[in-house]
């Protein structure tokens, strides 16, 4: 994970730092980082088909509880 701009974060395509990101995000514009992270997850070739419905649901219910 590299940090620029105290805002704008990069994410490598390890999975494994899904939940830190988004922990992070709480702290921060949390559409950009999920944004980010969803990009790059889906860009990773090691990303399943299953896993990119896992983070598809992950990613909307923490938009919910984050914006309600």
């Amino acid at each position: 994970l590299e940090v620029l701009n105290d805002r704008k974060y990069i994410v490598n395509d390890d999975w494994g730092l899904l939940e830190s990101v988004l922990q992070i995000g709480a702290l921060y514009d949390i559409k950009e980082v999920i944004d980010r992270v969803e990009e790059s997850l889906i860009r990773s070739r090691n990303l399943t088909a299953a896993e990119k419905l896992l983070f598809a649901d992950k990613h909307d219910s923490f938009r919910f509880i984050k914006l309600h």
